[in-house]
Order: structure tokens, then sequence, then C-alpha cells
């Protein structure tokens, strides 16, 4: 009797852990396919992301990927909608907020919040430069410091140096060694598990184009 009691135990051990095998690569494959469209995503798209991956963010209760997309989407969605910008970055922070308590990475963490306060000096620059300008710097800083080889450091300098007037220190020229660190870096990134974070490099050769085309010489 007592042999088979601890068949049995074992063979509903054995089932529980097929069940959660199975969850898991589930989970993991819904993670793959939705990031991949991440870079090429419509503001639409990115609505109905981001309602995904805060599922996700419920239900794993422990993958902090997810609520770090959440983030993504909304901060995207920021820079798109200036009436919306400000209610979505709190919104992304509250899921920032989340993938840090779940050990989440440093360096990706740090990148998305310079986008939400970038975002948000967006708005409105010449009011909110002195706020949020600073803030979004700093947290360029800290990414790097915490993964000098993250692509997405040099991705969002870059951004902020092209776009930025020539008579404030900007310009494509002046842009055009961080664009070119981000690519390099980009060719070396294998994110494991393929869902973590890797966006970014469709942008960077986008913007490496428009600062070496030929009217930026």
């Amino acid at each position: 009797m007592k042999r088979i009691t601890t068949l049995l135990l074992c063979a509903l051990l054995l089932l529980c852990s097929v069940s959660l095998g199975a969850q898991s690569s589930a989970y993991q494959r819904a993670m793959t396919e939705r990031t991949a469209k991440l870079d090429s995503a419509s503001i639409e798209v990115l609505q109905s992301l981001a309602a995904d991956f805060d599922r996700f963010t419920l239900m794993t209760g422990a993958d902090w990927t997810a609520p770090y997309y959440s983030a993504y989407c909304r901060a995207i969605q920021a820079f798109a909608d200036s009436e919306a910008a400000d209610r979505l970055a709190e919104q992304a922070e509250q899921y920032l907020e989340k993938a840090t308590e779940l050990g989440g990475d440093a360096s990706e963490i740090a990148c998305l919040r310079s986008m939400l306060f970038a975002a948000r000096l967006q708005v409105n620059p010449q009011t909110r430069w002195q706020i949020y300008g600073p803030e979004s710097a700093k947290q360029l800083q800290l990414a790097q410091e915490a993964n000098p080889n993250n692509p997405r450091v040099y991705l969002l300098q870059a951004q902020s140096v092209a776009y930025t007037p020539a008579a404030y220190g900007g310009g494509k020229d002046k842009a055009l060694p961080s664009i070119t660190k981000a690519l390099e870096l980009y060719t070396k990134q294998s994110p494991e598990p393929a869902y973590a974070p890797h966006w970014g490099e469709e942008q960077a050769k986008a913007l490496y184009h428009f600062c070496t085309a030929e009217e930026a010489r």
C-alpha cells in the first residue's frame, strides 16, 4: 500500500511538472511572438500589445519583461500623443517599478525611464526642458553605467542629439558617433530568452541613414 501511494505521488508530481512546462513553453511563445512585432507596430497595435503584456504581468507575476514591455508600449504611445503623454508616462512608471521589484535589468529599465522623461519633455519643450531634460540624461547615464554594451543606450543618446538644434550642441554630425556605436552593438546582441529586450535596431539603421544623408554633410 505504501509503495502504491508513493507511485501515485510520483505520478502526480510528474503530471504537475509536465503541465507547468507546457504553460511555460506557451508563455515563452506568446512573449516571443509579441515582442517580434514591436519595431514595426502601429499605435493601434501597440495598444493591443500593451493589453497583452498587462495580462501577462498579472498571469505570471514573476517575469520582469512582461511589465517592462507594458511600459515600453506606453512610452512609444506617449511620444505620439502629447495630450496623453503624462498619463501614459505615469502608467508606464508603475510597470517599471514592478519590473524593478522582479529583479529586472537595470540598464534596460533606465533606458525606458529616459524615454518617459523625454516624452514628457516633448509636450512643451520650452517650459519642460529644465525639469525633464536633465532627468532623461541622468537615466541614460545610469543605463550606460549598468551596462556599457547596451545598444539602446547609444540609440537614445543619438536620437536626443540628432534632433537637438546645433545652437544647443546637437546636430546630425554630433549624433553620428553614438548611432555608429549602437549599430555595432546591435550586431553583437543575442537576447536570451528570445523575448528579452532587443528592440531598436531598425530605428538605429534609419537614424544612421538620416545622419549620413548627403544633405547632412
